[in-house]
């Protein structure tokens, strides 16, 4: 957490200090929400589309803040209030983080990618955790806002910080790119997400290797080696550059890959020979996953024994196809915290074989763009390959489209509270059901309604 003197704060987000009696004062802890403000914080109003920050900032002193920032173009300062006068307080969040990550000075390992990079962070953060003293973004704090904010509550002490950067737009991964300024930088994989903003997949690449234009010099990029989009990083110079695939096309690869009920295990190049990587995890995507946090480790010098012991006891954020135990023996995936094109495929590949059935909740897939149906067609022909999945219940606009392309039972609900009762009766031991959707939907509110009772 932040603890800096008031004129340090103010010489980095270039301020003008207004009734500041002591400037040498020690700011402990930085917050935007006035309803979080603790002893001796900064407060930072934010101009937002439904609130403006400024309007707490009486209220804030009152809490006890140290001091607040204060836009100049915002009327009406609260007299007597201890201020910092900046032209514009998000961009003032941005500069004291920036500084901030300097004076603390740890290894920066930055994340990206359209699917996957929560869970690589949270391996990453696995990985290193017994050798370093490491954080990591929690949460979705992974945007303009949430990264700084990420960085301005690590530790004095933190050797590694591992900060996933997220992205709407083009130039959104440039900025937070030149303000953490990575050692390292992974690209997990390049998907369909944003496609309404980023036109197609090739700008979707552009956009994630944004994320090399505040890598260090030397500095390394790990690749999805899979990936054709990212080829052009090969020839970089300025930075090195490691690929990470599923087979030897990739500098390091998947070897030989086992995956049962609940967990996969692996081997790879990057290893001992004949030395397994075991995940309590689902899905072939993991392990490339599980490889890029190995690399990560690797370049900072973590004994790979250690690493992988570690790795072995991985807990990913939730929504991350999370198991849960559901009713009478049978098994939820909980996969719902987002949904792409590769994610739903990838989805439905990890769970299809589980179980002697499977049963899949799906819902919409936003921001994918004009293709769509052809998105949806291929999810059909995924599903008809697949004789363990028994039935496929939807939720949503758009994707109502598979109800007349499945060949198993299919049905479209208006409401979740239908949903729930009708899965209720599916529930057995011999069921694993998959729930997978885009963030709006919230599909995890069916999961909380079937076992609310139990």
């Amino acid at each position: 957490m932040i603890n800096i003197s008031i004129e340090d704060v103010c010489k980095y987000c270039d301020g003008e200090m207004y009734h500041v009696k002591d400037s040498t004062k020690q700011i402990r802890g930085v917050t935007i929400d006035s309803r979080e403000v603790q002893q001796d914080m900064l407060f930072i109003p934010l101009l937002g589309e439904r609130t403006d920050g400024h309007r707490y900032v009486q209220q804030s002193n009152d809490d006890g803040a140290l001091i607040s920032l204060w836009q100049r173009d915002q009327a009406n300062k609260p007299e007597g209030v201890p201020l910092i006068i900046v032209e514009d307080t998000l961009v003032a969040l941005q500069q004291i983080a920036k500084y901030y990550l300097q004076r603390i000075n740890p290894k920066v390992i930055g994340v990206t990618g359209s699917n996957g990079k929560t869970t690589t962070k949270d391996m990453i953060y696995t990985a290193l955790q017994s050798t370093y003293n490491v954080q990591k973004t929690e949460g979705n704090y992974n945007n303009e806002i949430g990264m700084p904010l990420t960085i301005l509550s690590l530790n004095k002490d933190c050797e590694v910080a591992i900060l996933e950067m997220g992205m709407d737009r083009f130039h959104d991964i440039e900025l937070l790119s030149n303000l953490a300024k990575p050692d390292i930088a992974v690209i997990t994989n390049i998907g369909e997400s944003h496609m309404e903003h980023l036109g197609s997949r090739e700008g979707i690449a552009k956009a994630k290797s944004e994320i090399t234009i505040g890598l260090k010099d030397e500095g390394l990029l790990i690749i999805d080696g899979d990936e054709p989009l990212l080829s052009s990083h090969r020839q970089e110079t300025r930075y090195n550059t490691l690929t990470v695939g599923l087979d030897e096309t990739s500098q390091i690869f998947v070897d030989q890959i086992d995956i049962r009920e609940g967990m996969i295990q692996f081997k790879s190049n990057l290893t001992d020979e004949g030395q397994w990587i075991k995940l309590s995890l689902l899905g072939e995507h993991n392990a490339k996953n599980a490889l890029y946090s190995l690399v990560v480790a690797k370049q900072l010098n973590v004994d790979m024994t250690e690493a992988i012991h570690q790795l072995a006891t991985v807990e990913l954020t939730p929504m991350r196809m999370q198991p849960i135990q559901g009713l009478n023996g049978s098994l939820i995936i909980n996969d719902a915290y987002n949904a792409s094109p590769t994610s739903m495929m990838s989805a439905i590949r990890s769970v299809r074989d589980l179980k002697e059935r499977a049963i899949l909740v799906l819902g919409d897939m936003l921001e994918i763009g004009d293709e769509k149906t052809s998105y949806y067609n291929s999810m059909a022909q995924l599903i008809n390959e697949s004789p363990s999945i028994e039935a496929v219940y939807l939720y949503g606009e758009d994707i109502v489209i598979l109800e007349q392309r499945i060949d198993c039972y299919c049905k479209h609900f208006e409401d979740k509270t239908s949903m729930t009762s009708v899965l209720q009766q599916e529930m057995n031991e011999q069921t694993v059901i998959l729930f997978k959707g885009s963030r709006g939907l919230k599909l995890e509110t069916i999961i909380d309604g079937i076992l609310a009772d139990n």
